[in-house]
């Protein structure tokens, strides 16, 4: 920036006084040069609120107010008690309660409200969080559901939201989760029952049958896997689905097929055309989680 300053009026020798150039001399013109752009000066540039009385005031630009952490992202947000993303901090488990210190403080449980924090254990089953000693509130999934073993991870990092009662889990739960080794397909109509050690009864379960030979069969590749109630069994006009039955306890999950493996049969994966299966290339599979 460029600043000039060019006399209002220079006096010649022998000139007359008068009111006008004494009025021109005491007012020179200051020039700014490229401290004003057409940028400066766009639609909205300036607003009306930084030009208010008290706006800006010495005391706020004065050397070392404003530093590079107080203009880092995240860093002013435009209320304090919506946290901004760097609202983190550890999370202490002890008698079912996650203890979590945020600096800055959360200063009250507002609803929306969002940090996150990293478990130092596993929650063991239903558990709460405790926000800078604010009180204990209850953590859920799916809105309404207490957490149960291993939903939270040790090492995890937990994102959380306040509801306006509750903080729910925003990021996904770590369910307990079960997935069988190949399980040979019954030779004739017989039942294939497998531990899942999940210690309750799983809330989703599903048998597939997965293609275990490496030059596949119908189509399909080694380790393609189709849901058995997409099999069909051999014989009628057309050909029925196979009649399976899927259980499951708190120990166990169980199919029961109508028909052996010499019967059963897949719409070819390239052609869709019906085709019974190679008994001995395929095997059954179970996924269950809580």
């Amino acid at each position: 920036m460029t600043i000039t300053l060019i006399p209002g009026y220079t006096w010649k020798d022998g000139e007359l006084d008068s009111a006008a150039k004494r009025n021109l001399a005491a007012n020179p013109t200051i020039n700014l040069e490229g401290a004003i752009g057409a940028a400066s000066l766009g639609a909205e540039a300036v607003l009306a609120a930084a030009l208010a009385h008290d706006a800006v005031t010495t005391i706020k630009i004065l050397d070392a107010n404003v530093t590079n952490s107080k203009l880092a992202p995240g860093a002013v947000t435009p209320d304090k008690s919506t946290p901004g993303a760097y609202w983190y901090a550890a999370g202490t488990l002890s008698a079912g309660v996650y203890a979590v210190t945020l600096s800055p403080a959360l200063p009250t449980y507002a609803t929306g409200a969002q940090f996150s924090f990293k478990a130092d254990v596993a929650n063991s089953g239903a558990v709460d969080v405790n926000v800078n000693a604010l009180g204990a509130k209850n953590i859920f999934k799916f809105t309404t559901r207490e957490l149960e073993a291993n939903d939270i991870l040790a090492g995890q990092i937990v994102t959380l939201e306040y509801d306006g009662t509750n903080f729910q889990l925003v990021s996904n739960p770590n369910s307990p989760h079960f997935t069988s080794s190949n399980q040979t397909i019954p030779a004739a109509a017989g039942a294939v029952t497998v531990a899942h050690g999940l210690g309750a009864v799983p809330r989703f379960m599903q048998w597939v049958l997965v293609c275990t030979d490496a030059g596949g069969d119908l189509g399909y590749a080694q380790n393609d896997e189709v849901t058995l109630a997409s099999v069909k069994v051999a014989g009628g006009v057309p050909d029925s689905y196979v009649g399976t039955q899927e259980m499951k306890n708190a120990t166990n999950c169980v199919a029961v097929t109508s028909q052996g493996e010499t019967s059963l049969r897949l719409l070819n994966k390239s052609t869709f055309a019906n085709g019974a299966i190679a008994g001995g290339k395929w095997a059954l599979k179970v996924y269950a989680s809580l």
